[in-house]
């Protein structure tokens, strides 16, 4: 059981850091976003933590193997990373961007050229990392839930930078996938 407990809590707090190193400041986005688009926020973090929750739930109440625990592990640092390449490349780590505001700079290289919502796409396939481990198919629920509100966001913002960068954004949504590299 040491080993479920530890993956359990490997997958809590690895979100944490997440929301510690945002690039905007919750308090300052909330009030900043229309109210489809708050709607939208707070399901993506619920979705996230039922995900989380039931997952720990899951994983503490069955032994999961060594194996499912390393890929487990594996897929959620796989996606934390991503996150990290992404986040790294909208503003330095420790500073917050204004909400709504264009871009400091459109980027199309490193994580950005694989897909336009690296960030969102570490996050997907950090919360696929209960589902990895355990192989439960009843984890499947919460994940989809992850992937709808998760979309969902996306084309709000994909709405609001196709208004901000004009032709220059309809240009690299032709060229770069959405979310699943070369394919969507």
């Amino acid at each position: 059981m040491m080993l479920e407990f530890a993956v359990a809590l490997f997958f809590t707090f690895g979100w944490m850091v997440l929301f510690v190193f945002r690039t905007e400041d919750l308090g300052e986005t909330l009030p900043a976003l229309t109210p489809g688009e708050r709607w939208v926020s707070y399901g993506m973090i619920a979705a996230i933590s039922v995900n989380t929750a039931l997952g720990c739930i899951v994983i503490t109440n069955m032994q999961i193997s060594a194996i499912g625990a390393f890929f487990g592990v594996l897929v959620y640092g796989l996606g934390i990373g991503l996150w990290f390449w992404g986040r790294t490349q909208i503003c330095p780590i420790g500073t917050k961007r204004v909400p709504n505001a264009a871009p400091m700079r459109f980027r199309r290289d490193g994580a950005f050229g694989l897909v336009r919502h690296p960030l969102y796409c570490g996050m997907l396939i950090a919360s696929a990392a209960p589902l990895m481990a355990t192989g439960r198919l009843v984890l499947l629920v919460p994940y989809a839930a992850c992937v709808a509100v998760m979309l969902m966001r996306m084309i709000q913002e994909e709405r609001l930078l196709r208004q901000q960068l004009g032709g220059e954004y309809e240009s690299y949504q032709r060229e770069v996938s959405r979310i699943i590299p070369y394919i969507w």
